[in-house]
């Protein structure tokens, strides 16, 4: 766990994984790492949605989740285009 100040502070989660970012059958499991930020309460409910969207398969392409104040954001990595798609975003053909 890391500490960025006033009481945000985050956390890195290895978790083995069978998709790549495009949802996409990988040819064997590949361990996915990625970030939870937590502010100063350290609300783990944020835990239930990445537990869901592992169970799911749908961890992949995530790199972040960031809990705020009860908000949640996550954001997602893809080489597609070049862009960088949130979890929050609308789908859209280049996400």
């Amino acid at each position: 766990m890391g500490d960025f100040g006033r009481g945000t502070h985050y956390s890195v989660l290895r978790v083995p994984i069978w998709q790549d970012e495009w949802l996409s059958p990988l040819p064997q499991g590949a361990l996915l790492d990625f970030a939870v930020i937590w502010d100063e309460d350290h609300d783990e409910r944020v835990m239930q949605v990445i537990e869901e969207l592992y169970f799911s398969g749908l961890l992949g392409p995530v790199r972040f989740v960031g809990e705020r104040k009860g908000s949640l954001t996550g954001h997602r990595e893809t080489a597609h285009r070049g862009r960088r798609c949130t979890l929050h975003q609308p789908r859209q053909d280049d996400c």
